[in-house]
């Protein structure tokens, strides 16, 4: 049902859809715009391209895996509760997580966040479970299961190296065999993550855990969707032959080191603004008032605090982590699985505190609560993500021309909607005069150029006219206008001469 609020598939669902097709029918890691893509960790694309293998459909076979991993989280939230308070509270969280509305709403995007919470959650699990049982195995999946959140979400690379820390510094159970078993867990780690990281290094030349860090560093320098942003990322270079920062192909410094030292005060700002809008954002958005107050209750109990700690620690980790790129809420989920553990001891102990709040009642009450409350997230989730009014014209305009012109067409545009649904290779439109635009477009032997309402008349000023009158090297194929968003597709002249 929850499906049904999607019309459109999402940015980044669009290239690890791609990614997996290309990487399981031809082997080659290739995005939609036919580069090897080291931005954009394998997890997520290789899960779509195995389910797609078999069902054919890509945009189906991401949200199933998405809705499938975002179920089985509450397989370790259960497992985690039960052991820290008792089956009573487990059941709480788990029917809190199951419907819990941010987790159920990114359960149904093509975006890999259910993956990544699950994989994390279920490590951080036998992590803790590996400590108390010390069972070789356990320390073995430990460490794929750490291997899996890296290779799905890049900032999942140092969650091993914290889980030392905290055994060095805070478990501080100083034994050869134990520090034996947690050398074996890093070990299985980097071995697993080894095959990726070879790929980085064939590619770049350089050993590094991701190519993403200086870009979105660099990227998140201006608020999404304005002029200075799309300035920031789409410009031309001195000899019109790239954009400034391609978002999944960037070809500059990837260290983001580099960014932060050129201008240290400039980043100690910047942190502490993003710090602030994310704590801000995730207890009014994310995490309202209500659980947090319950949360607060549930702590108030006198008990072993040793596994609630190991849990604090890595709860912290995206929120100092997070600051030094931006401030974009979803990057705090990990918060969610782990807080509703507590949520549940708060829900019990109003029961001891009033027989008339009865535990039952309220988990169902809040559980029915959220639920509701997804089939309206769409209207109030950031309009970066365009969910209030989806890019429908776009899909229309790509499946005609899969089906009128072709598959495997090169294809110019804002954002690859069109190039996605017509199966074709996405260029990105530079932020450039009508000159320069052509000149691109032709450099990069793009079949079809797509303009539009919706994005050229705020994000391409200089390009508006193109919506009105005919050029001299461009030929009107199809046009189309949806809930009063016009787009064209104009054939450039330059392709066929």
């Amino acid at each position: 049902m929850f499906f049904s609020l999607h019309n459109v598939v999402e940015l980044d669902g669009a290239y690890y859809i791609s990614l997996g097709k290309n990487l399981i029918e031809n082997g080659l890691y290739r995005d939609l715009e036919n580069n090897l893509n080291t931005n954009l960790t394998p997890g997520m694309p290789i899960a779509i391209g195995l389910l797609d293998s078999l069902i054919k459909d890509g945009v189906l076979s991401a949200r199933i895996i998405s809705a499938l991993f975002g179920a089985l989280l509450l397989i370790p939230v259960y497992l985690f509760t039960k052991r820290i308070y008792s089956r009573k509270e487990a059941y709480i969280a788990a029917i809190l997580t199951a419907s819990y509305t941010i987790l159920v709403y990114v359960s149904t995007l093509t975006y890999n966040d259910s993956l990544y919470l699950f994989l994390l959650t279920m490590g951080l699990y036998f992590g803790w479970l590996s400590l108390k049982k010390e069972k070789i195995w356990m320390y073995v999946l430990t460490g794929i299961l750490f291997s899996f959140s890296y290779l799905t979400r890049p900032e999942g690379f140092l969650i091993p190296f914290v889980f030392v820390l905290y055994y060095l510094f805070v478990y501080r159970k100083y034994e050869f065999k134990g520090i034996l078993k947690l050398s074996l867990m890093l070990i299985v780690f980097l071995l697993v993550s080894m095959p990726w990281l070879y790929f980085i290094h064939e590619n770049t030349g350089k050993w590094q855990i991701t190519t993403k860090g200086g870009f979105t560093y660099l990227q998140r320098e201006y608020k999404v969707f304005t002029d200075e942003y799309e300035k920031n990322l789409f410009s031309l270079n001195e000899d019109k032959t790239r954009i400034r920062l391609n978002p999944y192909n960037f070809t500059g410094d990837t260290s983001t080191s580099t960014y932060v030292l050129q201008d240290v005060g400039g980043f100690a700002k910047r942190y502490f603004s993003n710090f602030v809008s994310l704590v801000f954002n995730f207890v009014t958005t994310i995490f309202p008032i209500v659980f947090l107050l319950i949360l607060i209750y549930g702590l108030l109990e006198k008990k072993d605090r040793s596994l609630e700690v190991y849990l604090l620690i890595f709860l912290l980790y995206p929120l100092l982590i997070s600051p030094v790129f931006g401030n974009e809420s979803r990057w705090l989920l990990i918060g969610v699985p782990i807080l509703l553990i507590g949520v549940s001891r708060g829900i019990t102990r109003l029961e001891n505190l009033n027989n008339k709040l009865n535990y039952k009642f309220i988990t169902v009450l809040l559980a029915v609560l959220m639920i509701v409350m997804v089939l309206f997230v769409n209207q109030v989730v950031d309009s970066n993500y365009e969910k209030k009014d989806q890019p429908i014209e776009h899909k229309i305009a790509g499946e005609w021309l899969k089906d009128n012109i072709g598959e495997g067409k090169t294809i110019m545009e804002r954002r690859p909607f069109v190039s996605f649904y017509s199966k074709g290779r996405f260029v990105y439109l530079p932020y450039a005069d009508y000159e320069d635009t052509i000149k691109y477009g032709c450099n990069n032997n793009v079949d079809f150029l797509v303009v539009d309402s919706r994005y050229l008349e705020k994000l391409r000023p200089q390009l508006k006219q193109l919506l009105n009158g005919n050029f001299k090297e461009l030929d009107l194929v199809y046009t189309n206008n949806v809930n009063g968003k016009v787009l064209k597709i104009f054939r450039l002249k330059c392709s066929t001469s």
